[in-house]
């Protein structure tokens, strides 16, 4: 008998008993309930799906209102470091009422931005209405979600009635796993390069300034970096960066989710050759204090102290100083309303107290100072740099990269590294094994055929397969070994590689229609990075291949064939399966591929062409758009009789407009 049978039924008799009688059979319900469970059965997880909350917040009239709520086909792992010092927090409630799902989470009440000391006049048009998307795990038993700033009730989202025996989900919605340990996944994202090489080189410039910048100098590091090197449409060098962070927040982290389902920072890089003009001496912006989208160009500002002729002068002060830091600027605006420290804010390198912050006087400070980010709030050093600009009152100090440009140093003072190494940098630790997830790596990497036997100068075509195992991969980064000696890269040719011939490695756009990377040749290697680029209904989940390399014969082997191998160490592959953590590796082996070559090497042998080495992408991703589709949800008809009045199991039937 099925559990709604037996619901139906104890109602239908309940009915007509007594309230005390009543009672009774309904612990006998649970207790059966229970009983009939099979105890090696696992509860059913809540599905992997993820609600995409875009909200609007009003800077006048300090008000938060929803845009749009969306059920979207992507995994969803909490991390509560997202929101470390934010004062909202997120709720789904049941239909009793119950908590089923908490959150802290950010929300931007603030665009903060780094300015050039002494650029052209000019005011930051940031609009009034400020957006934020806000991504969590979907949960198939709320009936409502609520968002509370300082516990006080701002925004209340009702969902569609719902008559669900929901003790069960709401039990596993309480124990699900949030990942609070491990590197911060960062990701780059193109905008307006068209030369894929600097975009690279900007990167590795980026990567090596985060990773030396005291005091997150440590080892191991705490970033853990990811690129989406394919040019993206955003517009920011036309439109500029600040009409960028108004409109296009939910476009820019689609446009990595997509790739890196739990990425946590966005960061924009922005080609730019007019960006004084365009963006007035703006050099970066963040959607505030503990922000995850942060946008940069590359313009090499003059006059920009320590990094004058540097491009990504803001790069240190926005990400690692507001993104990361929950650090506020130094430099004080003439709009008192600027950076204003509201309650429940975290007060770090900046304060409302006039007597600065307890932790300030064994930091190093020598007092509070009146000015930072607006003149009625306090630093823990004085003031030593003027401005022409009218907008600025003081360009802050020259002790730390969080003043304006071309007063700042490069590097953060006591006050602010302390207060980064004591509050920050302890939630980035590594992951305790076992206190997270239970990680099973059971991906193999093997070529096929293997091994055969050739002639010199004749072809050698290898697939490389995939097969995962229990895990469910969605990315894929291979660095594959051969002995150049023996075997040199050659054009695969329209048979095998109809979209780009010219290529030794040919991807299987079935399996992973997505390259963000390479193939890079270089001699005896060839790197690639591969994604799946949906949902989760395109992970690798049987084994597949991934792609076919080409190679010739170019000498013979002898008695020890050569061999083709995958450098493990060096590669990786991703799995979104429920059992597996986020950014954990889950290649556990690769299987060479043997190659014996008989003949006799020619003395003077035609060179043979090589595909020219490339960084740039195979295939560009297709055009991502604005927002994932909207879905209206109602009660499913086919689970729920709206004319029934016993309990039943129902589900709630979400369909696009």
């Amino acid at each position: 008998m099925s559990f709604v049978e037996i619901e139906e039924k104890a109602v239908s008799f309940l009915g007509k008993k007594s309230f005390l009688l009543a009672g009774f059979l309904g612990l006998i319900l649970l207790a059966a309930i229970i009983f009939l469970i099979p105890k090696n059965s696992k509860i059913t997880p809540q599905p992997d799906k993820t609600w995409e909350i875009n909200l609007t917040y009003n800077s006048s009239s300090k008000k938060l209102s929803l845009e749009k709520l969306t059920v979207v086909n992507r995994k969803t792992v909490p991390d509560q470091r997202n929101a470390l010092y934010s004062p909202y927090k997120l709720q789904v409630l049941g239909k009793n009422g119950n908590v089923v799902f908490t959150e802290k989470v950010n929300i931007t009440e603030k665009i903060l931005y780094d300015i050039l000391l002494n650029a052209p006049e000019g005011r930051v048009l940031v609009s009034a209405d400020i957006k934020s998307v806000i991504f969590i795990p979907y949960q198939a038993d709320g009936a409502k979600i609520v968002i509370l700033r300082n516990s006080s009730t701002v925004l209340q989202i009702n969902l569609p009635k719902t008559t669900v025996s929901s003790f069960i989900q709401s039990a596993e919605a309480l124990t699900q796993p949030s990942i609070s340990c491990g590197p911060i996944t960062t990701v780059f994202i193109n905008d307006n390069y068209t030369n894929t090489t600097q975009f690279k080189s900007d990167v590795a410039y980026l990567k090596n300034l985060y990773n030396t910048t005291p005091p997150y100098n440590i080892t191991p590091s705490i970033f853990d970096f990811k690129e989406v090197d394919a040019p993206q449409g955003f517009g920011c060098a036309n439109s500029g960066i600040t009409s960028c962070m108004n409109n296009l927040q939910v476009a820019i982290k689609n446009s990595a989710l997509r790739y890196f389902p739990n990425a946590q920072k966005f960061i924009v890089l922005v080609d730019n050759p007019n960006a004084l003009t365009v963006d007035g001496g703006v050099a970066g912006l963040v959607n505030g204090i503990g922000g995850d989208v942060i946008i940069y160009t590359n313009y090499a500002y003059a006059d920009a102290g320590p990094v004058s002729g540097q491009p990504f002068a803001a790069a240190a002060h926005e990400f690692e100083g507001h993104a990361l830091g929950y650090l506020w600027d130094r430099y004080v605006s003439s709009d008192t309303s600027y950076a204003a420290i509201a309650p429940g804010d975290v007060m770090s390198n900046c304060s409302t107290n006039p007597q600065g912050e307890v932790f300030w006087k064994n930091s190093g400070s020598t007092g509070a100072f009146a000015g930072c980010g607006n003149q009625n709030q306090y630093a823990p050093f004085a003031l030593t740099c003027q401005s022409s600009r009218k907008d600025l009152v003081s360009g802050g100090t020259n002790s730390t990269i969080m003043s304006a440009i071309g007063c700042s140093t490069n590097e953060f003072d006591q006050v602010e590294q302390v207060w980064i190494t004591n509050n920050i940098l302890p939630n980035y630790k590594a992951c305790p094994t076992g206190a997270v997830v239970n990680v099973i790596p059971s991906t193999t990497i093997n070529f096929t055929p293997t091994p055969q036997t050739v002639t010199v100068n004749d072809t050698v075509n290898l697939d490389v397969m995939l097969n995962p195992g229990t895990n469910q991969v969605d990315f894929a980064q291979l660095v594959i070994n051969y002995d150049p000696s023996k075997l040199s890269v050659v054009p695969a040719g329209p048979a095998i590689c109809p979209a780009k011939p010219e290529d030794a490695f040919c991807p299987n756009v079935l399996a992973f229609p997505v390259i963000l990377q390479g193939p890079i040749y270089t001699s005896g290697t060839i790197s690639v990075t591969l994604s799946i680029g949906g949902g989760p209904t395109s992970v690798i989940q049987t084994s597949a291949k991934i792609g076919t390399l080409t190679f010739k014969a170019i000498a013979p082997t002898g008695a020890s064939p050569t061999q083709v191998t995958v450098n493990v160490p060096q590669s990786q592959a991703l799995s979104i399966a429920s059992t597996d953590y986020f950014n954990q590796n889950v290649l556990s082996s690769a299987s060479p591929a043997v190659i014996n070559i008989t003949g006799v090497s020619s003395p003077t042998p035609t060179p043979t062409a090589s595909p020219a080495p490339t960084a740039s992408p195979t295939l560009s991703p297709s055009p991502i758009p604005n927002s994932a589709p909207t879905y209206n949800c109602v009660l499913d008809p086919a689970t729920c009789d709206s004319g029934k009045s016993s309990i039943q199991m129902c589900v709630l039937k979400c369909t696009p407009n």
